[in-house]
């Protein structure tokens, strides 16, 4: 049971560090809007969300997801929460963000 747990512990830290970090996704998604005026009719929004620049997401992870939204062209970005792990980060991640 001990072991199980053990290994449960480990799959899970190596997910959350190793695998999701550098696991970037673009997903489309239309979002019919009645009565929306036509200037916005193709109207493109890419989001970025949880960034997490640390140990875990490295800045060149970083700096391809944010060339990944930019290549999208889109007419708005949004950015939604968890930036950085730590503090000392943050100066990094505004670089990144300077791009958009």
């Amino acid at each position: 049971m001990v072991a199980g747990s053990s290994l449960a512990a480990l799959g899970a830290t190596v997910y959350a560090t190793r695998i999701e970090p550098a696991w970037l996704k673009i997903e489309h998604i239309r979002v019919p809007i009645p009565a929306l005026p036509p200037a916005f009719d193709g109207y493109r929004i890419v989001q970025l969300g949880d960034i997490h620049l640390g140990n875990f997401t490295p800045r060149a992870t970083v700096a391809h997801a944010i060339q990944m939204a930019l290549d999208l062209a889109p007419d708005l970005i949004v950015l939604t929460g968890d930036y950085v792990l730590d503090v000392l980060d943050w100066s990094a991640l505004c670089g990144e963000l300077s791009k958009l």
